[in-house]
C-alpha cells in the first residue's frame, strides 16, 4: 500500500505539468532503488520528506480584511507596495478611489477606466484614462495625502487612452497607455513634471491591457491585441518589448507570445524575477478555459513556452477560470499566481498557487481557495508585504450583508529567503 501511495503521488506530480517535475518512469526507478536491499518499499516518512523538499512549505493564509465598501466598482483592484506602505486603487462609479494602509483615499472624482499605480522615491503616482481623451495622474503620499492640488495632465491627444499602466525606474515614473492606434509611453518625474512628448511603439493596431515593470536597467512592457469587438474567438497575441529609460521603445515586429497561447485572452499580468519575465493570462483552448503562464527574456526570447497551470475540467475542482482575471507576482524566491473561477453553483472564487522560478507549480491540486466559497470575488491585484504577498480584490460581504460589495485584502504568507553567505578567503 505504501508503494502504491508513493507511485500515485509521484505520478500526480509528473502529470501536473507535462513531466516538469518527475516522470512516472523516474518515480518507479526511485521506488525500486529505495526498496533494493531492504525489501521494505518506500516509507511514508520518505515520501513526506520528498514532497516537502520538492513542494516547499504548506500554503498559509492570514485572515481576510475589509478595506472599504464600494457601490459602482469596475475593472481591477490595483495594489502597490512602497517603503513599507500599501496603496490600493480602483474605479468606483465615475471616480478613482483608493486606500493607503487601510485608510480610504479619494484620488479623483472622474475617470474613464481602471487606474494604475507605481511606487516612486517618496510617493506613489496613480494614473487613469480621462473622459477628455487623455491620461491624468496624481501623486499620493505615504500618509494618504494628495501631493497635487489638481490632477497632473500627462497626455492629451486625438485618440485618447483606453487603458493605462505605470512603473518606476531610473529616478522617474514611466506611464504607458493604449489607444485606437498604437501604444505610448512618457516619463514623469518624482516632482510630477511631465518630460516632453510621448514615445510610441511604432505599431498600428487595436491593443489592450498594457503592463510594465522595471528590469534594473530598462523597462519591460507587454500588451495584447484587442479582440473585444470580434464575434468569433480570436487567437491570443501578447506583444512585448524593452522600453528604454528615456521612454523610447525597442522595435517589436511580431507578437512575443502567440503559438499555444489559446484564444480570447486579452489581459496579461507581468512580473520580473531576476533576468526573466513571467506573463500570466486566461485563455480558451478548445472546450477548456485555462490559466496560462509563459516566461521571456528582456530580448523577447521565449524561455518557457505557454503552459497550463489550471484548466476547466481537470483534477483541480469543478471551477472554470474566468477570462482576464489572473495576476502573477514574483516575491521571496517564488511566483504567486491568483485567478478567478466560476463554480458549478454559480459562485465566484479566487484560487492561488505558488510557482517556482521556471513556472512549475509548487502546490498540488486542488489549489487553495483564497476567498470564501459561499461568496463572490473577482478582479485580484497582488503586492509584496511584510509577511509575504497581499492579494486585494472585490468581494461580496459575508451574510447578512451579501448584497454589499467591498474591497478586501488577504495576506499569503511566505518564508523569507535565507541570508546570503559571505565567502571567507583562506
Amino acid at each position: 500500500m505504501q508503494v502504491a501511495c508513493c507511485e500515485l503521488l509521484f505520478s500526480e506530480l509528473a502529470t501536473r505539468n507535462s513531466g516538469a517535475h518527475l516522470a512516472p518512469r523516474e518515480a518507479r526507478a526511485i521506488r525500486s532503488r529505495q526498496g533494493e536491499g531492504r525489501g521494505e518499499g518506500v516509507t511514508i516518512a520518505a515520501v513526506l520528506f520528498f514532497l516537502i523538499s520538492l513542494l516547499g512549505a504548506e500554503l498559509r493564509l492570514q485572515d481576510e480584511h475589509l478595506i472599504a465598501r464600494v457601490t459602482g466598482m469596475s475593472g481591477d483592484v490595483r495594489a502597490s507596495s512602497c517603503r513599507g506602505h500599501l496603496l490600493l486603487a480602483w474605479r468606483d462609479g465615475s471616480g478613482v478611489d483608493g486606500a493607503v494602509d487601510g485608510r480610504r483615499v479619494v484620488v479623483n472624482g472622474a475617470t474613464r477606466g481602471t487606474p494604475a499605480a507605481a511606487c516612486g522615491t517618496s510617493s506613489w503616482l496613480v494614473v487613469w484614462p480621462t473622459d477628455d481623451f487623455g491620461v491624468d495622474g496624481r501623486r499620493v503620499g505615504f500618509d494618504g495625502g494628495l501631493l497635487d492640488a489638481q490632477p497632473l495632465h500627462i497626455f492629451r491627444g486625438p485618440f485618447g487612452a483606453s487603458e493605462v499602466a505605470a512603473a518606476y525606474g531610473s529616478n522617474a515614473f514611466l506611464v504607458m497607455w493604449v489607444d485606437g492606434v498604437t501604444v505610448h509611453a512618457i516619463k514623469v518625474s518624482d516632482a510630477g513634471a511631465v518630460a516632453g512628448a510621448p514615445h510610441d511603439a511604432s505599431l498600428s493596431g487595436l491593443f489592450a491591457a498594457p503592463r510594465v515593470v522595471w528590469s534594473g536597467t530598462a523597462f519591460f512592457a507587454v500588451w495584447s491585441e484587442d479582440h473585444s469587438n470580434s464575434l468569433l474567438p480570436q487567437p491570443t497575441h501578447i506583444w512585448g518589448t524593452r522600453v528604454l529609460a528615456d521612454g523610447s521603445f525597442d522595435p517589436a515586429i511580431v507578437p512575443m507570445i502567440d503559438a499555444g497561447a489559446g484564444a480570447r485572452g486579452m489581459q496579461a499580468s507581468l512580473t520580473r524575477w531576476g533576468d526573466r519575465f513571467t506573463v500570466a493570462w486566461v485563455a480558451e483552448h478548445g472546450a477548456q478555459t485555462c490559466v496560462d503562464v509563459a516566461q521571456v527574456s528582456e530580448t523577447r526570447a521565449l524561455l518557457v513556452p505557454p503552459r497550463h497551470i489550471r484548466c476547466s475540467g481537470d483534477a483541480s475542482g469543478d471551477g472554470v477560470p474566468v477570462l482576464d482575471h489572473a495576476e502573477v507576482l514574483a516575491n521571496r524566491n517564488e511566483l504567486m499566481l491568483v485567478w478567478r473561477e466560476l463554480l458549478s453553483d454559480f459562485s465566484s472564487v479566487l484560487r492561488v498557487t505558488r510557482l517556482d522560478e521556471t513556472a512549475n507549480p509548487k502546490d498540488l491540486p486542488p489549489y487553495a481557495l483564497l476567498t470564501r466559497s459561499s461568496s463572490a470575488a473577482w478582479a485580484p491585484g497582488l503586492a509584496p508585504s511584510a509577511a509575504g504577498a497581499t492579494a486585494a480584490y472585490f468581494a461580496a460581504l459575508p451574510p447578512p450583508e451579501e448584497a454589499t460589495v467591498g474591497v478586501f485584502t488577504r495576506v499569503i504568507e511566505q518564508d523569507k529567503p535565507p541570508p546570503r553567505r559571505r565567502a571567507v578567503g583562506r
